[in-house]
């Protein structure tokens, strides 16, 4: 704890809130010594109240959840109701027309629309142009080009037969020799063409109407009937299940072989023996069954009480209790294990212990909503982060006449 939170505790403590300031000083050592938080899961800070160990007894019992709430087992029918209507069939009671409709056309008659091009047809020719040939035979028209073969030979102009023969014969093979073209006129013909048009019809119709009957139906209805239900009721099974420390570090004196002095803490047994019993005082009020189990290495027998068992007993239970070691996870299963067999609704289940045991399984946070118990913690002086985070709730004791509020892990 940080020296601002003992200055809050030593204010307080000036306040009469939490007793003197000499009391608010010892209110610090021991949560240091217990190693207990300082804020909740929250973040909140955690507070503390003083009571004598009476009234710390009754504060502890007051806290316990106690419910007598109701729930729905079952339902039977009471009646039924009507919801509305649906329509079964249809009757036919006539025929009315309601419109007309277009089923098709008929041809009446033809107009003429436009012309179109059909085709073609040859009405004549004349002549358009003139193309030459070449002749074999002199013309009135004649021009040069090249030689264009040996066979041209006898064409060749006199200019070219003048030359020595061996040019003439290489410009014969290169085809650089001209020889004469004779040119004839022949005329060229082509077909005089005219459209063909035709009539292009299209046909007048008309629309053919015919009437749209339409049946004149009525519905035939039913009413549609609900059956009602109640429910049944009847009131939770809920019980109390206390599981009280019995380890030699909450009931006996212990020696200290090192500094060679007795020391032992046995408020924390005498507290959590008086808070159970004021447990079992409010159970039998309320008519709520009650279980308590004492633990330490081993689990003791279990002490039972039902509405109607004889109301007393617990403490003579307590003075046959053994003690020994501490082993809380072997008696969270025992607890689970005879709430089961008890076959109740829903459970609390109150662990009063020194917290001197590490080894906790977060498991056992699951096995318990299994069977719809809540686990509720009261430390007494020594911290256990496994346990509370395991818990629905915790408080913690550093000392006897201190108590923290109730907090709830998230």
């Amino acid at each position: 704890m940080d020296p601002l939170t003992l200055a809050a505790l030593i204010a307080l403590g000036a306040s009469g809130a939490i007793g003197g300031t000499a009391g608010a000083v010892a209110l610090y050592r021991a949560i240091i010594k217990a190693g207990f938080p300082k804020t909740t899961p929250a973040g909140e800070p955690i507070t503390y109240e003083r009571f004598s160990v009476k009234e710390m007894a009754k504060e502890m019992a007051r806290r316990v959840v106690i419910t007598h709430t109701l729930i729905t087992v079952g339902r039977e029918q009471t009646g039924k109701k009507a919801v509305g209507e649906r329509v079964i069939r249809q009757e036919k009671t006539g025929e009315r027309q309601v419109d007309e409709k277009v089923v098709g056309h008929r041809i009446t008659g033809y107009q003429k629309v436009g012309e179109e091009k059909v085709g073609e047809k040859q009405v004549d020719e004349r002549v358009v142009n003139h193309r030459w040939e070449e002749s074999p035979v002199p013309a009135d028209r004649v021009h040069l080009r090249p030689i264009r073969g040996l066979h041209e030979a006898h064409r060749r102009p006199a200019s070219e037969l003048l030359l020595p023969d061996d040019i003439q014969e290489m410009r014969m093979i290169t085809g650089r020799a001209p020889v004469l073209v004779f040119q004839r006129r022949v005329p060229v013909m082509e077909p005089v063409m005219e459209d063909i048009m035709e009539d292009v019809l299209q046909p007048i119709t008309e629309p053919v109407t015919e009437p749209i009957m339409e049946d004149i139906m009525v519905d035939v209805t039913e009413t549609i009937w609900e059956p009602v239900y109640e429910p049944i009721t009847r009131k939770r099974t809920h019980g109390v299940y206390l599981l009280i420390d019995y380890s030699n570090s909450t009931r006996t004196y212990l020696m200290d072989t090192t500094q060679g002095v007795v020391r032992g803490y046995p408020w924390r047994g005498k507290l959590s023996d008086q808070a159970a019993q004021r447990v079992f005082e409010r159970c039998k009020e309320e008519g709520i069954p009650f279980f308590c189990r004492a633990f330490h290495h081993e689990a003791e027998s279990l002490f039972s009480w039902r509405p109607g068992d004889p109301e007393d007993g617990l403490k003579t239970y307590f003075r046959r209790c053994d003690t020994g070691g501490t082993d809380i996870a072997h008696a969270i299963e025992c607890a689970i294990h005879d709430l089961t067999a008890e076959g109740l609704d829903s459970a609390d289940l109150m662990i009063h212990t020194d917290g001197e045991d590490q080894n906790l399984s977060s498991a056992l946070r699951r096995r318990l909503d299994q069977v719809n118990v809540r686990m509720h913690v009261q430390l007494y002086g020594v911290e256990n982060e496994t346990l509370r985070r395991l818990a629905h709730t915790w408080s913690l004791c550093p000392t006897e006449n201190y108590i923290s509020q109730v907090v709830t892990n998230p």
